[in-house]
């Protein structure tokens, strides 16, 4: 679908090396949002220095669900990357607090994934016609996600140094997670 003007969504995921979590989602989401017709930039970035591949267990857990991430080299978070995104998906509330406390002027649509998930119910029912509509969604669920950032028990799990196993498990729990954004995006803009 196309969005009222010539801007695509665009969607920033954040975890803490972006080796890991944040690559993985990056093309999970991209495919999921291109498969709904939602034209869409998506990138992810880490608190860490970039230039490293992602993780061997990341590159394998992606290539059983198709998707190749054998070219992904990490990156740093900025504050362009900040500022160019419609919203920010953090895999964990210490990256929203870090955020936060870094570019306090460009944390406003900064939000954990599940609290994405949380409100997805508001934005499917939402008639969406274009990424500014988006935008205040992040809004709103970043001002009303209050302590939920704080419950680690939120987090999307970090399976690295971990088996491939956990790779795997990380990739499907991120995959279920981002289709129930996707699908209210695609609803709100069919709405």
């Amino acid at each position: 679908m196309s969005w009222d003007g010539d801007h695509v969504l665009r969607v920033l995921v954040v975890c803490t090396a972006n080796q890991c979590r944040s690559p993985m989602a990056e093309r999970l989401l991209h495919r999921s949002l291109h498969q709904a017709g939602i034209e869409a930039s998506v990138g992810s970035a880490g608190f860490l220095p970039g230039g490293k591949p992602a993780a061997d267990g990341a590159i394998a857990a992606l290539d059983r669900l198709g998707l190749d991430l054998s070219d992904h080299r990490s990156r740093a978070i900025d504050r362009t990357l900040l500022e160019e995104a419609d919203f920010t998906i953090t895999m964990e509330g210490s990256h929203v607090i870090d955020i936060v406390t870094s570019w306090t002027d460009h944390s406003d649509r900064v939000l954990t994934l599940r609290d994405a998930v949380d409100g997805a119910a508001s934005l499917a029912t939402t008639n969406l016609r274009g990424p500014d509509d988006v935008r205040e969604w992040a809004r709103y669920l970043h001002a009303s996600a209050g302590s939920s950032v704080f419950d680690w028990h939120r987090d999307v799990s970090d399976p690295m140094g971990r088996s491939r196993r956990a790779f795997r498990a990380t990739a499907k729990e991120l995959d279920g997670l981002l289709t129930t954004v996707v699908d209210a995006l695609a609803s709100g803009t069919t709405g």
